[in-house]
């Protein structure tokens, strides 16, 4: 299996803190919050991890390298402009012949992925999200759709206030985890 983990954001949120560091390596009980995405994924079987960068790049390369140092294999693309994460995967195109995962950069999170990864098996769909319920009153970045079979019939990024207002179905509402199983298929629908 390989990977991809997204972290070429400024995370402006964090500033000031991001202003000298880039939010991938912002410590979280002293590790720094990147590597704890690269153990997750060593941990289910992961091999090969890619890792898309731009703001302050070469602290994320200094820290991980090729990666030896965890057991796995990294390899990274620069982008000197955010291409979001479609432009990101082009990026790695070349690289990505079989399943793989996609994850954000600023996660923390202890998903099982061998569990999602079976549950993308058995629905054979050429792209499977990790979704959560938010409760209604927070902000979102992202909404999400979907119907009875939890196959996605929408997905809106950075919805307006009116759009969260009038989608909300009871007190929860759908959205993006930033974790997605994606087959080379995917590559069809990417400009």
């Amino acid at each position: 299996m390989k990977a991809i983990i997204l972290a070429a954001g400024r995370g402006e949120r964090l500033r000031p803190l991001t202003d000298t560091i880039p939010k991938p390596l912002v410590p979280i009980k002293g590790m720094p919050l990147l590597e704890y995405n690269l153990l997750l994924l060593k941990h289910h079987g992961v091999k090969e991890v890619c890792i898309n960068t731009s703001y302050l790049a070469e602290q994320i390369k200094n820290r991980f390298g090729d990666g030896s140092n965890l057991g796995i294999n990294i390899c990274y693309s620069f982008e000197k402009e955010l291409l979001g994460t479609s432009g990101a995967l082009n990026n790695f195109r070349d690289k990505l012949n079989e399943t793989f995962y996609v994850i954000y950069g600023d996660n923390l999170t202890d998903i099982d992925l061998t569990k999602f990864l079976e549950y993308h098996r058995n629905k054979g769909g050429i792209a499977t999200l990790a979704v959560r319920k938010k409760e209604k009153e927070y902000k979102t970045q992202s909404l999400i759709f979907a119907d009875d079979d939890f196959k996605i019939t929408t997905f809106l990024e950075k919805p307006t206030e009116e759009q969260v207002r009038l989608s909300v179905l009871e007190d929860f509402k759908l959205i993006n985890s930033g974790i997605y199983i994606l087959e080379p298929k995917i590559f069809n629908y990417i400009p």
